[in-house]
């Protein structure tokens, strides 16, 4: 593998039964292993689907996609008036999984 690929990943997890997570690493195991070793989560998060891309961080325009159609399914978080955006995302697996599809098959991947 060159070291411009790598895949966008969707993963549950059941301490956050509403909402998956969408991001991008060169090793979709290795990036889980690194989320479960926090304390601060009851449960560990799953891989739901990964999809190999050619290029870096192609997760920004799945993210930049969800946000055009629906900015409200993002978690945004007001902490102190400091804004935190996460790649948390109010929709099931499958949705995103369905629109993940769609974009590769629209870019005959």
């Amino acid at each position: 593998m060159s070291n411009t690929e790598g895949y966008i990943y969707i993963l549950t997890n059941p301490s956050f039964p509403h909402h998956i997570k969408i991001g991008y690493a060169d090793n979709v195991e290795r990036r889980v292993k690194e989320l479960n070793r926090t304390e601060c989560t009851p449960f560990g998060f799953r891989i739901y689907a990964k999809y190999k891309v050619n290029s870096r961080l192609k997760d920004k325009c799945l993210h930049a996609l969800i946000d055009i159609l629906n900015p409200t399914l993002r978690s945004v978080d007001d902490i102190d008036g400091s804004i935190r955006t996460r790649e948390f995302y109010s929709i099931s697996p499958e949705q995103a999984y369905s629109v993940l599809k769609n974009i590769a098959a629209i870019n005959s991947l």
